[in-house]
């Protein structure tokens, strides 16, 4: 097994988020307690203070190191350089663990990046949420991962292989519940999986039970030979689950998935999820419902102004940030608005 020396690393506490707590006077020292993935938790003292600040700082590489390993940092503005970093990186480190992973991937839109940088993983039997205000780069990444679009910079990698290099079989083993229902709206409910399945080459008899089986799971059984276009937004979503779920995919993506979903289906679609990730599915997870993405997902990424700010466990994110929900992590982390204020003033112009 290869083993490679890493020094000097450098981050960065953008002004907008929590980071701040990093601003320090003179030296620091900071011992690594826990990696994983993209992620490194450091406990933080000053010089001449007592015990340990703990908070949570990002690499752009996967790591291994030995616990509570010393490092040495100064401070300058919100710039934090990072002095005799010495860090193991094993060159197939995780990769058995691994299912998607993206490498400091970042989209450009007229020289305008829409995706900053970004690099997290997904693994197989976890259910990630991927979370973010509007315009932040959830659904650009999302459909950089399907292939749909092609990343300015960086790497998506699908079981350690760059996706590029096998697309065809890529998306044989991904499904992917995009934003938007695109469908067609002059085929039936059953007319267009039957066409889905054919594309994927899958079995006549076997995907016609399997299609047939979870419309009556989802309750659309009756309405399979009804026209798309007479479908209501629900019911339009449950094509799509169907559509991105028929042949047993192992990578799964949801953008908004619950969108336009009944009580009911949401619920049976929370339960499908955590499922799936219990069968050794993984799930990227796109969603606004921050209650939902609490319940079902074990780890989450929080983009804001597409860049990285936070990839970790929920329990961990609570437990380092010491807030006590994922809305008031959210909150802290990617809304600069005071949403009160911000009501208050909505108010008093429909008063005014």
């Amino acid at each position: 097994m290869k083993w490679v020396l890493f020094a000097l690393f450098a981050l960065t506490a953008w002004s907008n988020s929590p980071f701040r707590m990093l601003e320090l006077s003179g030296e620091a020292q900071a011992s690594l307690q826990a990696v994983g993935g993209l992620r490194v938790v450091v406990g933080i003292a000053k010089s001449g203070t007592r015990g340990w600040r703990t908070t949570l700082l990002r690499v752009d590489r996967n790591i291994a190191v030995a616990p509570r390993a010393p490092i040495r940092f100064r401070n300058s503005g919100l710039r934090i350089s990072i002095h005799k970093f010495h860090l193991r990186c094993k060159s197939n480190a995780g990769k058995a663990d691994l299912m998607l992973e993206l490498r400091n991937v970042s989209k450009h839109f007229s020289s305008i990046p829409a995706v900053d940088n970004v690099s997290f993983t997904a693994r197989p039997g976890e259910v990630t949420g991927y979370l973010g205000p509007n315009g932040s780069g959830k659904s650009t990444t999302m459909k950089m991962i399907t292939g749909l679009i092609e990343a300015t910079f960086g790497q998506i990698l699908f079981e350690g292989k760059p996706i590029e290099e096998d697309p065809i079989g890529y998306r044989r083993r991904m499904g992917y519940v995009p934003e938007e229902p695109y469908l067609y709206n002059h085929l039936s409910g059953a007319e267009y999986l039957t066409m889905v399945a054919q594309l994927r080459n899958l079995p006549a008899r076997p995907s016609s039970e399997r299609i047939d089986g979870m419309l009556r799971l989802l309750s659309l059984y009756d309405d399979r030979h009804a026209s798309i276009s007479g479908y209501s937004k629900g019911m339009r979503q449950k094509v799509l689950i169907v559509a991105a779920l028929m042949h047993n995919p192992d990578l799964i993506l949801l953008d908004e998935p619950f969108s336009g979903l009944d009580v009911a289906s949401s619920l049976v679609l929370r339960s499908l999820i955590q499922e799936l990730a219990a069968r050794g599915k993984a799930v990227l997870f796109s969603s606004h419902e921050l209650d939902t993405v609490e319940r079902v997902c074990s780890h989450v990424v929080i983009l804001h102004r597409g860049k990285l700010v936070a990839d970790d466990s929920i329990e961990r994110l609570r437990s380092l940030m010491e807030l006590p929900t994922l809305e008031a992590i959210f909150s802290q982390l990617a809304v600069e608005q005071d949403t009160d204020s911000m009501a208050r003033q909505i108010a008093d112009l429909i008063h005014a």
